[in-house]
C-alpha cells in the first residue's frame, strides 16, 4: 500500500529488454511514474506484484511523454486516484507514445472541479502513438471538463489498442462537465481521435481490435 510520500528505486533490473526494471511495490511504481519523466524514453519496466495505491492523490501531471515499455505482467494496480484542479492531462500515465501491456487497473477515480481536467483517461491521458495491449480499467469513475475516455482520453498520433476492457463502478459513469452547448467528447475506450487544428494536419490512424466497453457513458452527469 502506497503511503503517498515514499519513492523507492528498484534494485532489480537495468531498464533493458532483457533486464527490465522490476517494480515490486507501490513505492517503486511511483518511482517509475516520476523517474520516467526524466529518462524513461526507451526504458523497459515490469511489474512483479499486485499493487495498492490506496486512493492517494497521484499529484499534478506533467507534459512529458512516456516512450518506453511497461509490462504489467498480468498484475493489477488497485485504487488509483487523481483529482488535480488544473487544466492538465490526467491518467495513471499522463502522456504516452510507448507500449503498455498486460496491466489491469481496478478502482479508478479521476474527478475534478467542473472547470478543470482537460483530457482524462483511466490509463493514459493523451496517447501520442504506440500501443496498449491486454489492459483493463475496471470499476472506474472518470470526469473532466472536455474529454474523457475509459482507457485513453485522446489519441493524437497513430496508435494501436488491442484486447482491452473498461467498466465503470456501480452507479458511476464516464462523463464531462462541459456545458451542453460546448464541445466535449466521451468514449468507453477512447474519448477523442484528434489530428490537431491545422488544416493540413497529418492523418492519425487508430486501430482498435478485440476491445470491450462495459462502462456507462454520458456527455454530462
Amino acid at each position: 500500500v502506497w503511503d503517498g510520500t515514499t519513492f523507492t528505486q528498484p534494485t532489480v533490473g537495468e531498464g533493458t529488454e532483457g533486464k527490465p526494471y522490476e517494480l515490486s511495490s507501490a513505492a517503486q511504481f511511483m518511482w517509475f511514474r516520476n523517474k520516467r519523466e526524466d529518462d524513461g524514453a526507451g526504458a523497459f519496466y515490469k511489474l512483479t506484484a499486485d499493487l495498492d495505491l490506496n486512493h492517494v492523490e497521484l499529484g499534478a501531471p506533467t507534459q512529458n511523454t512516456f516512450a518506453g515499455v511497461l509490462d504489467g505482467n498480468n498484475k493489477t494496480i488497485y485504487n488509483v486516484s487523481c483529482a488535480v484542479a488544473k487544466l492538465s492531462p490526467r491518467g495513471l500515465l499522463c502522456i504516452s507514445s510507448g507500449t503498455i501491456r498486460n496491466l489491469t487497473l481496478d478502482g479508478v477515480s479521476m474527478n475534478s472541479p467542473s472547470n478543470y481536467g482537460d483530457v482524462t483517461g483511466g490509463l493514459v491521458g493523451p496517447m501520442k502513438g504506440g500501443s496498449i495491449v491486454n489492459c483493463n480499467v475496471l470499476n472506474a469513475e472518470l470526469h473532466a471538463k472536455s474529454c474523457v475516455g475509459g482507457l485513453v482520453g485522446k489519441v493524437t498520433g497513430t496508435s494501436t489498442i488491442e484486447n482491452c476492457r473498461t467498466s465503470t463502478a456501480e452507479g458511476k459513469s464516464l462523463y464531462t462537465t462541459a456545458a451542453s452547448n460546448t464541445k466535449f467528447a466521451v468514449g468507453g475506450i477512447v474519448g477523442l481521435l484528434d489530428a490537431g487544428a491545422a488544416t493540413y494536419a497529418a492523418p492519425v490512424t487508430l486501430t482498435i481490435t478485440g476491445c470491450t466497453n462495459d462502462s456507462r457513458v454520458g456527455g454530462n452527469p
